[in-house]
């Protein structure tokens, strides 16, 4: 909390109660030292690397998970866990306050959007997302 991101309570009560690697199924993609993805399925994901104030790529060229490969690949992100700070930070300046209804444009892996419903309750938070592969799984990650 040294960069000021938890200057709301109700978000860090929130980050301590949703566990961030349930929305990093089917896994993450970390490069590697040339550039490509490097698979890596969720049940070896190190809590460090699912806890890290980083994000981390789960989808690549619009349908690509690490279901699909077991090597590294060439491709192109488009679909994270965004940084964790950085939700919190946005969440707390986006002014949201209980009793709020809330509509998130960009579902992608959910994270946020377990964030705002841990604090503002499920039925206060609608979440929208054009990828149907990444809505199934925040859908999924959501349950």
């Amino acid at each position: 909390d040294e960069a000021g991101v938890f200057a709301h309570p109700e978000w860090r009560r929130a980050v301590e109660a949703v566990p961030r690697e349930l929305f990093l199924r089917p896994g993450v993609f970390v490069p590697d030292e040339v550039g490509r993805w490097s698979p890596v399925p969720a049940d070896r994901i190190d809590p460090a690397l699912a806890y890290s104030d980083q994000s981390l790529v789960t989808q690549l060229d619009d349908a690509l998970t690490t279901e699909d490969v077991s090597e590294a690949v060439w491709g192109t992100p488009t679909s994270s866990s965004t940084v964790p700070s950085l939700v919190v930070d946005m969440l707390g300046k986006a002014g949201i306050e209980r009793g709020q209804k809330v509509l998130e444009i960009g579902t992608g892996t959910g994270y946020s959007t377990a964030l705002m419903c841990h604090w503002l309750g499920a039925d206060a938070v609608t979440s929208v997302e054009v990828d149907p592969g990444v809505a199934w799984r925040a859908h999924d990650a959501l349950r």
